[in-house]
């Protein structure tokens, strides 16, 4: 059984996440498609800021990453 998290625990485990990711890239690859959603290319920085606004993407980005974590997202 999966265990239950916030929407704004799972936004900052994904944003710790994608961090992570991003800090050891170098800094012109941060900015190179690396994922696509919707598609749309979406660099790490791309990510990163679509999680941030709460855009759709972002609330799928942070679905899928809760989903991958074996957790589910309440409230």
């Amino acid at each position: 059984m999966s265990e239950s998290v916030t929407y704004d625990e799972a936004k900052k485990m994904t944003l710790d996440y994608y961090y992570g990711v991003r800090d050891k890239l170098p800094l012109p690859m941060r900015d190179m498609p690396r994922k696509i959603v919707a598609s749309q290319p979406l660099s790490v920085n791309a990510i990163i800021a679509n999680i941030e606004s709460e855009t759709e993407i972002g609330q799928w980005l942070i679905g899928e990453y809760a989903s991958s974590m074996n957790l589910t997202v309440s409230g």
